[in-house]
């Protein structure tokens, strides 16, 4: 499969939405870990992330992921449901 080639300028931008959206993430975490903010943040960018696979593939998103986690040292959460106890199954790596 043929995936698209970013420039410069659009990582760029895709960091900073990607920022965004690990920043909300964690904010509605901190504050409550299992509460529906958390879980819808965290949708929020397992949709950002399956987004950034569909345009650029698995190195691709790899690249933008890192970058993100890199400058903001905050861990990109699973991918997965939450269960109502707040454990969740693990379904593969952060950045899938």
């Amino acid at each position: 499969m043929s995936y698209l080639i970013l420039d410069d300028a659009a990582k760029k931008r895709l960091v900073e939405s990607g920022t965004l959206f690990l920043k909300a993430f964690h904010d509605a975490n901190d504050n409550d870990p299992n509460g529906l903010e958390s879980a819808s943040r965290r949708g929020h960018l397992g949709g950002f992330r399956a987004a950034i696979k569909a345009i650029g593939g698995e190195r691709g998103l790899a690249e933008i992921m890192d970058t993100i986690e890199n400058r903001t040292g905050l861990w990109i959460p699973h991918k997965g449901p939450v269960h109502d106890d707040g454990t969740y199954t693990f379904a593969g790596g952060a950045a899938d």
